[in-house]
């Protein structure tokens, strides 16, 4: 596997790729905000080290999978990964400690292979399915609220 790109900067304005290579991403410093990240059928793997992530517009791998991680660590945890627009691929999955997804879509196709997962980025940390108000640090909560 090809090392990741290495940024230092708070925005990904875009990363596009007109063939079928992969778009890896690692944000070292901080949160980053991507506001168009797309290849023709590669994977895209977009992930900070310990800051949030959000998606502003548009993440799509055509037949690649996505994977977007708002990495935490002890002196910087809860970290927050936001989908304020559109992730597209084979498969995605999402890891973080604290998401906000109700902005976004997701859209993985409808086979048995296409699916969509959600996970903390803290091991053994609590994750919740419920429509209770609020969001407590410690958890993992997935609501429609």
């Amino acid at each position: 596997t090809a090392s990741p790109l290495e940024i230092s900067a708070s925005t990904l304005d875009a990363a596009v790729l007109n063939s079928a290579g992969a778009i890896n991403i690692l944000q070292t410093a901080g949160n980053l905000n991507v506001t168009n990240a797309t290849t023709n059928n590669g994977n895209i793997s977009v992930q900070t080290v310990a800051g949030d992530l959000t998606v502003g517009t548009t993440v799509s791998a055509g037949a690649g999978a996505v994977s977007l991680t708002a990495g935490s660590t002890g002196p910087s945890p809860e970290h927050l990964l936001t989908n304020n627009g559109t992730v597209t691929g084979t498969s995605a999955t999402l890891t973080a400690d604290r998401m906000a997804l109700d902005s976004g879509t997701i859209i993985v196709g409808t086979g048995a292979a296409n699916v969509v997962t959600l996970r903390s980025f803290t091991l053994n940390r609590a994750v919740n399915l419920d429509n209770t108000a609020g969001d407590p640090a410690g958890e993992l909560r997935l609501s429609q609220t």
